[in-house]
């Protein structure tokens, strides 16, 4: 980046004849290169925040899938085996839904998809947690098939206690 900065000053110098716009141009590039070398992150810490923050295994499983008598809410035990928390954890969630055959090529049923609302707290690696979500309106919720469900969960995961892992 400095080369370039360089570069773009000497052609600035080379175009421009007035020597007070020489010494503005010089000043005004060497104060930006001095702000960003002071303003940016250390390079290695920002590697080493990278690296630890790839440490983190992603092995949040969701079983016993069950739908209410409404189809509105869907419980699930939540299973966090990864080394870290989870929280604002949500599902995407398919099911089935019958389809009326008019001819012998149509498909029996649809696969539609819902996603659910937001569990807020968080859920400790090791810990297995029974959620109750409530399934965001979709028309097609009260002919689903209540065996066909599959979810998949969606979360964040809290970065610091990869870092209390590697102390």
């Amino acid at each position: 980046m400095l080369q370039a900065g360089l570069l773009a000053l000497l052609i600035l110098i080379r175009v421009i004849p007035w020597l007070g716009a020489h010494v503005g141009i010089m000043l005004a590039g060497i104060g930006f290169w001095l702000a960003t070398e002071i303003i940016a992150p250390d390079r290695k810490e920002v590697g080493a925040q990278a690296a630890v923050t790839r440490t983190f295994n992603a092995k949040v499983r969701v079983s016993n899938e069950r739908v209410s008598v409404d189809g509105w809410f869907i419980t699930v035990t939540v299973r966090n085996d990864s080394n870290a928390r989870i929280y604002d954890f949500w599902l995407r969630c398919s099911f089935q839904v019958p389809q009326t055959r008019f001819k012998p090529t149509d498909p029996e049923a649809s696969r539609e998809n819902v996603s659910t609302d937001f569990h807020y707290g968080y859920i400790a690696p090791g810990a297995a947690e029974q959620i109750s979500l409530a399934l965001e309106p979709n028309g097609l919720l009260p002919r689903a098939i209540p065996s066909s469900f599959s979810c998949e969960p969606r979360y964040q995961h809290e970065a610091t206690d990869l870092f209390l892992d590697q102390g």
